[in-house]
């Protein structure tokens, strides 16, 4: 992540919020909110607090998607999920939310440096994706938002994969009204790595966090995504109508069994019944194919 234009909001160095966390400097910012490095004094252990912008606080939506990101994620325990500990409201009305502290980078900018992840590593760290999508999908929400920015690579030893960001999140069974902060018709998502159905803003499932999944394992091994236009409207048009490319017709020079070709084949296909059935189908097909083709 980068760090906004426009830091006149940031929160001051030493400072505490909710009388628990000690601000200790600025990760980065995206689109609504600032990340900052954090201590929290009663555990003394580090926390990343991520407050939006006080722009944001105005507005409704962004509002609802923070909140949704909270709520999602508390709601959700897994060791390759990010989790969320606390929420909470500055005295100058920002909302804020306090996460754990990761150390490593987004596979976004793991991506932009190496340009291409061998197919034996894309495998194992879309394995470790596969399994908090299968905790996130058993518990009824849909990530709606699987992109290579949304998945953290962590070093050290232990769970090396942490999904983020659920503010696009859904229930997909009894959502509660309350939660909703979209109205029919409108699309949601990354036009990149967006379904199709979600291209069209129809009913999303966990297929469709599937079908981004196998985006971003078609860009882990080919350097870029299977629908790359000149537009959004374009790109998300591709989603719904163009053929998917194979790995090969994208990067010729790439050398991948034919296995990983049919699971990318079968993970974006256009129509959901026709992909994947569930995480834990496609956590099988991996096994399989690395089973098969052990170094």
């Amino acid at each position: 992540m980068s760090e906004p234009p426009s830091p006149e909001d940031a929160l001051e160095n030493g400072c505490v919020v909710a009388d628990r966390y000690r601000i200790g400097g600025i990760i980065g910012g995206g689109g609504m909110a600032r990340v900052y490095r954090a201590e929290h004094l009663e555990a003394a252990h580090p926390v990343a607090v991520k407050v939006l912008y006080a722009s944001h606080c105005r507005d409704r939506e962004s509002v609802l998607r923070f909140q949704r990101e909270a709520a999602m994620a508390r709601r959700l325990r897994h060791p390759n999920i990010v989790t969320v500990t606390d929420t909470g409201v500055l005295e100058d009305g920002r909302y804020f939310l306090v996460m754990e502290s990761l150390d490593g980078e987004t596979l976004e900018a793991r991506i932009a440096r190496e340009k291409r992840i061998p197919w034996r590593v894309a495998a194992s760290l879309l394995g470790e994706l596969l399994l908090g999508l299968r905790h996130a999908h058993e518990h009824s929400v849909v990530h709606r938002d699987i992109k290579p920015e949304n998945i953290f690579l962590l070093r050290g030893e232990g769970p090396r994969v942490k999904l983020l960001d659920f503010g696009a999140a859904k229930l997909y069974t009894n959502e509660p009204a309350n939660m909703k902060i979209t109205q029919r018709g409108v699309a949601i998502g990354a036009p990149l790595y967006m379904a199709p159905e979600q291209a069209v803003a129809g009913e999303v499932t966990p297929a469709s966090d599937l079908y981004s999944m196998t985006v971003v394992l078609f860009e882990m091994l080919t350097g870029e995504p299977p629908f790359v236009r000149s537009s959004a409207p374009a790109t998300m048009k591709a989603h719904v109508f163009a053929r998917a490319p194979k790995l090969r017709e994208t990067a010729p020079d790439l050398e991948v069994p034919d296995a990983l070709e049919e699971i990318v084949r079968r993970g974006l296909a256009k129509l959901p019944v026709s992909r994947i059935s569930s995480a834990e189908a496609y956590l099988q097909l991996f096994e399989e194919l690395t089973a098969a083709h052990a170094p």
